[in-house]
This record gives structure tokens, sequence and C-alpha cells, in this order.
């Protein structure tokens, strides 16, 4: 015979009910049970704890570990620890990425998927915790730009694994959330992420979170009636990359067709250097209208 449940227990169970959960820490668990605390008619005598724990033993909530792959050390090469978060059988692994860091938000190829740029479902999700803000940097000159783009793109180690996911979590350059908006996930949830310009100027500059340069040729293509000439200009712009990354992005905008109104303003802000579509290419071409080397094939 079932136990019966008291009032209170009655009430927890209602309140965590309804759904979506989102990924928790043990901090906000216990706010969120504080703001409900009148909902579920607590005695004098109950705890924050006692609810957690009944959770735990008569719901499908379960508190697990994120655990941080091998290579996830930090620049003291420590590796990061495991981050212990409450989860529910419907918690996704967008929910839990974002429960990592606060004030983050999701780009390159999670924030392509989630805008519906791509029907494929990414193993990685990427999200971003902006860095505070740095003084400018020093402006690029042809031999800087060469040396970077031999060498390997750099790319973040910071990554977790949530089931089948991995999450890599970046600290991008300060830009007060620039053209960040939300999107309604298809299970109720509202998640922060890039807009389609931004989305398309960020999988430019790192192609590799990105699925590779010709990906982002694919997703370029599929953004074109979505994107607005004067908003990618703007937002580059604000940016303010030292690199001529417009070159690449007017580069890749009349590869896939878009209409000339729209890239030729990215020539007028200047072909000042020879500039290159991803790191370390082998095979490669020359595009001299843009002064952009790029992959054979492309």
């Amino acid at each position: 015979m079932a136990r019966k449940h008291t009032q209170w227990q009655d009430d927890v169970l209602k309140l965590f009910d309804a759904g979506p959960h989102a990924a928790m820490t043990d901090r906000q668990l216990r706010s969120f049970l504080v703001r409900h605390w009148p909902d579920i008619h607590a005695p004098q005598s109950l705890t924050e704890g006692r609810v957690i724990q009944f959770l735990l033993e008569n719901t499908k909530a379960a508190r697990v570990d994120i655990v941080p792959e091998p290579s996830a050390k930090s620049v003291k090469g420590q590796l990061y620890r495991s981050k212990p978060r409450y989860v529910w059988p419907d918690t996704t692994p967008f929910s839990v990425a974002l429960s990592l860091r606060a004030n983050s938000y999701f780009t390159h190829a999670t924030a392509v998927f989630l805008l519906g740029l791509s029907q494929e479902l990414p193993g990685t999700i990427y999200v971003n915790c902006e860095q505070s803000p740095k003084p400018s940097p020093v402006l690029a000159s042809q031999g800087a730009i060469d040396q970077a783009f031999k060498a390997n793109p750099r790319v973040s180690k910071y990554a977790y694994s949530f089931m089948d996911s991995r999450i890599v979590l970046l600290s991008g350059k300060h830009t007060g959330r620039l053209e960040v908006s939300e999107v309604r996930y298809i299970n109720g949830e509202f998640y922060p992420v890039t807009k389609v310009e931004r989305t398309l100027i960020d999988c430019v500059v790192r192609p590799t979170y990105a699925g590779g340069i010709f990906h982002v040729r694919d997703i370029f293509a599929n953004a074109k009636d979505r994107v607005s000439a004067n908003v990618l200009a703007v937002t580059l712009r604000k940016l303010g990359y030292v690199y001529p990354y417009h070159q690449a992005i007017g580069f890749i905008m009349e590869r896939t067709g878009y209409p000339s109104n729209q890239f030729e303003r990215l020539r007028d802000l200047g072909l000042n250097y020879d500039f290159y579509l991803a790191h370390r290419m082998a095979e490669t071409k020359y595009d001299a209208s843009w002064r952009i080397h790029y992959p054979s094939g492309f």
C-alpha cells in the first residue's frame, strides 16, 4: 500500500510536476524553494534540505556531477572540478550548459541550430561567457596576419560531458552581450542566443566552432533570406576586430549568392591586407577582388 503524503509533500510534488525543469545548482534550487515556500504550506520545522531529499526520493529528480574532460585544465595545469547539478528527465543538455557559468549564452554551431539555420543537432554545445573589458588590441599588420593564420586556431579545452553531449565553455571578448536575444526551444524554455548576423560573424571568426569553413558556407547560404546587411555591418564594426574579417564575410556572401548590394558595402570598408578564410589551409586559391586566400573546392 502506497504511503500517503502530507500536505506539504503533495504541494511540493505539484510544484515540480509542471516542468520543464532547468538544471539547477544547490543554491538555485534552495532559492527556488524559498520563493515558493508559501505555496507548499511548509510546517515550521521544515527545511530546504529536507524538501530536496524528499524530491530525490519521490520524484525523478537526480543530483548528478557534470564531469570535465581529461584535457579540461586551467592555465595552471589543474583539472577543472566537476559541477554538481539537480536535473530531471526533461532537463536538456542546453539547460545544463547554461548552468555551468552565469550570464552565458549560446554561440557558433549551437546558435546555428537554435536559430534554425541547420537541422543537425550538434553533438558539441558552445556556450559563451564574456571576459571583462580589455584594452584595445594592437592594429594588425600583414606579417602578423600571415603568421597567425599559418598556425592552428586557438580552441577552448574548457569542456564538460553530459549524457551524449560535449559542452565547450568559451570566454569571448567583452561585447556587452551584443546582438544576443532569446529563442524558444521545443520544450518551452527560452535560451539566450546570438542573433543571425552576430552568429554569422562568429562562425567566420572561429569556423572550428561551426563545423569548419565549408559548413560555414552552408550556414551563410541557409541564412540568405534572414540577413540584414546593415545590422551585419554595424555589428561587425561594434565588435571591433583587428583582423579584416569583413573581407572573409563579403567573399562568402558573394560565393553563396547574396545580392551585390549586401556584400559590396563590406568591400567599401577597405581591402588593405591579404587575408585568410581559415587557419592552416592546405591547398589554397586566391581571390584578388577580396584579397582572400581560400581552400581549394570552396
